[in-house]
C-alpha cells in the first residue's frame, strides 16, 4: 500500500487491517464448524473482526450442525457442504457470506454454481446470480434405487428454506 497521512497505509486509514488470520477466525465469522485445511491466500479483516474478506482460491467446508438443520438452504443437514470462489466476504453480525467469482457450493450429488452465491443464514436463503447452473440428485425409493438428476440453468436462483421454495428467474 501507498503510505500517506501520518505514515499510515490506505488500509489503515480506512480502518482495515491486513495481517495473518487464523483459520478458526474465518470459520467463526462464516459460521462453519469445520473447514478445509487449505487456507485462502489472502485474508483481510476489519478492526472489530465482524467482517472478513478472503481473496484467492477461497474454500470453506460447513460441517453438519448439532441442531439438525442445514447450514445452507436447499441442501441436506447430514453431511458437509463445500463452498469455493475467488473471493469471500463473511459478515458475522449479519450472519451472511458472499462468495464471488466462479462461486460453487456442493454436497454429495447436489451442486450449484454462479458468478455470486450469497448465503443468508438469518433469512434462511441461498441466492445465486450470474450464469446459474444447479444439479440436484434424488433417490425417491431409497439408496438402492436409481437416482433422479435434475439440472437447471438460469440467470438467478433463490432457495428459501423459510418458505420451502426455490425460484429460478430469467433464461430458465
Amino acid at each position: 500500500d501507498e503510505v500517506g497521512e501520518e505514515g499510515k497505509t490506505a488500509r489503515e486509514r480506512a480502518g482495515v487491517a491486513q495481517e495473518p488470520v487464523e483459520r478458526a477466525a474465518l470459520d467463526e465469522l462464516h459460521g462453519v464448524e469445520g473447514s478445509s485445511p487449505r487456507p485462502a491466500p489472502r485474508l483481510v479483516h476489519g478492526h472489530d473482526c465482524r467482517v472478513l474478506q478472503a481473496r484467492g482460491d477461497v474454500r470453506t467446508v460447513s460441517q453438519p450442525g448439532s441442531t439438525g438443520g442445514s447450514t445452507a438452504p436447499g441442501f441436506g443437514s447430514r453431511s458437509a457442504i463445500s463452498f469455493q470462489a475467488r473471493t469471500l466476504v463473511a459478515d458475522q453480525k449479519a450472519d451472511r457470506a458472499i462468495y464471488s467469482g466462479a462461486a460453487r457450493v456442493w454436497q454429495e450429488g447436489n451442486s450449484l454454481q454462479g458468478e455470486e452465491i450469497v448465503l443468508d443464514r438469518l433469512g434462511r436463503q441461498l441466492r445465486a446470480t450470474g450464469n446459474v447452473m444447479s444439479r440436484f440428485t434424488q433417490r425417491p425409493g431409497g439408496p438402492a434405487t436409481k437416482p433422479v438428476v435434475t439440472a437447471i440453468t438460469a440467470a438467478s436462483l433463490v432457495l428459501d428454506d423459510a418458505q420451502g421454495v426455490g425460484r429460478y428467474r430469467d433464461h430458465v
